[in-house]
């Protein structure tokens, strides 16, 4: 058998070529019978051994259009970025709905005063802001829920939300399966579950109104939630204030509670929910927490600094495993009988409760107050049977103060508990009552409550109004960044120095021997 004359390799052998000489070869690559060869000329002309290709390219402009495309590209990208837009009603959309349907994600829908009959479904990531909530009024006719979020990152704020009308499934506000929701600023009035959240996470419902002429069902009910906050809002005259349903590690603290039938209710397996530093008064009951048949219990709640004053009848409680104190203090309780003989505003016996105690109650009011220094916040909080007003703090001369009144309305010695920041306040610690130094006032600090962050102290006075100023010695922090920090820079600079003049000696030393 003849083989058959072997066909031609037409495989072909590329090159590169400058258009200039001398060539100097740079590369030299064989991949699949394909051989390019490059120099480090500017212009190269491109062809195989056949000619069937041939070309010239110009290595500059071909650098140069790549770096343009480079620069381009990211213009481009920030141009398709769209910037968040307001959006007015009336002005540019007649109803709040239509609005809303309009926007992008990140814009502002701004209502003007006025009311709006609708029932909103706010499916976006927008801020919704009425112009105040008094006279900017959405009315859902009692005709269903007046707003429904839907979607992550929406706020709303500044409205009247009403008449949403009486029905299990009806609300005020309504978050379901939403996070990072804000509520803030909102007046709700005749609106079934005024705010409700519904399977949804790290939410805020902060500074709202929810009052009414005759009772609704819950204020805040909290449904299926996890880490949610809850704070500094109004609730009152609802069959439950603050509820928690099956809901985990939130924190409800600085709010008014009053006149509801249940002060603050968790039910269910609600579990690792911190409830503190709120006024729960004139309800008929504090509140109430217990199981629902074949669920877990509510577990691992904690419950303290809370003022439960003035209410008909304390917690019902059924179920235990929960904390009614901080490990350090409780609550306060208008019901609690024991005294106080070694004077420290803390109960010298436990406040027995249904299911469980509060170690530690307190033995008036728990009061928290906020104040600037150094540009920071600061608190100092207080237990004191008197009425407190006017608290102020100042720095002067090398002191810093804390002032204010108090007012008593009874003849019972006043006292005050108060923890101060260590940061701001320090030993020694004098206190005048109206100008006077120890006349009418003792003064002791409380070591077993005391901190690094924070100093406990108790002192008394005389019934009656009185103007109490707390003084202490303190070196302010701006010392520290005016002086110290210097110091200890210019105090390393001159250790360096030693520590080369010493090196340079003992240099010199050794090349002498």
């Amino acid at each position: 058998m003849k083989c058959g004359k072997p066909r031609e390799e037409t495989t072909a052998r590329w090159h590169l070529q400058t258009s200039t000489a001398p060539r100097c070869l740079l590369a030299h690559v064989v991949k699949r019978n394909v051989h390019i060869l490059g120099d480090d000329s500017h212009s190269v002309r491109l062809f195989n051994e056949v000619g069937q290709v041939n070309a010239i390219i110009d290595i500059r402009k071909l650098l140069l259009f790549c770096v343009a495309i480079l620069m381009i590209t990211p213009a481009l990208s920030v141009a398709r970025i769209e910037t968040p837009r307001t959006i007015r009603v009336p002005q540019d959309f007649a109803t709040i709905q239509e609005a809303i349907n309009n926007a992008s994600e990140g814009d502002t829908v701004y209502v003007s005063a006025g009311t709006y009959y609708e029932h909103l479904i706010v499916n976006k990531t927008i801020s919704l802001v009425g112009e105040n909530n008094t006279t900017t009024i959405i009315d859902g006719s009692n005709g269903g829920t007046v707003v429904r979020i839907t979607a992550n990152d929406v706020n709303v704020s500044d409205f009247k939300l009403q008449n949403s009308g009486w029905a299990w499934e009806r609300s005020g506000v309504e978050i379901q399966c939403a996070n990072n929701c804000r509520i803030e600023n909102n007046v709700l009035f005749h609106t079934c579950h005024n705010i409700r959240l519904n399977y949804s996470r790290d939410c805020i419902v902060v500074g709202n109104r929810i009052d009414h002429i005759t009772p609704m069902a819950y204020g805040i009910r909290l449904t299926e939630s996890v880490n949610c906050t809850v704070t500094n809002n109004f609730v009152s005259k609802n069959i439950g204030g603050i509820v928690f349903e099956n809901s985990s590690s939130c924190m409800v603290f600085g709010n008014d509670v009053t006149e509801n039938s249940d002060g603050i209710r968790l039910y269910s397996s609600s579990s690792n929910n911190e409830v503190f530093a709120n006024n729960v008064y004139a309800n008929d009951y504090c509140g109430m927490i217990y199981p629902v048949p074949s669920m877990p219990p509510p577990l691992g709640n904690a419950v303290f600094h809370n003022n439960f004053v003035g209410n008909n009848k304390s917690f019902i409680i059924q179920s235990g495993g929960n904390a009614w104190d901080n490990g350090v203090e409780g609550n306060c309780w208008t019901d609690y009988a024991g005294a106080d003989l070694d004077h420290n505003g803390i109960g010298d016996t436990p406040h027995s409760l249904e299911m469980g105690k509060d170690r530690y109650p307190l033995m008036g009011p728990f009061s928290e107050f906020s104040f600037q220094s150094n540009e920071k916040t600061y608190t100092a909080a207080t237990v004191c049977n008197s009425n407190i007003t006017n608290f102020s703090f100042e720095t002067a001369n090398n002191e810093s103060k804390i002032e204010f009144d108090v007012n008593s309305t009874t003849n019972v010695t006043g006292f005050c508990r108060i923890a101060v920041p260590t940061e701001l306040m320090n030993r020694p610690f004098t206190v005048l009552v109206d100008d006077n130094v120890g006349s009418n006032a003792t003064l002791k600090a409380l070591q077993e409550t005391s901190s690094l962050t924070r100093t406990s102290l108790y002192f008394s006075y005389t019934p009656g109004p009185h103007k109490i100023v707390l003084v202490s010695g303190f070196v302010p922090s701006s010392f520290w960044d005016a002086f110290l920090i210097p110091i200890l820079l210019v105090g390393s600079a001159i250790g360096a120095c030693l520590v080369i003049i010493v090196f340079r000696r003992k240099l010199r030393a050794r090349h002498a021997s």
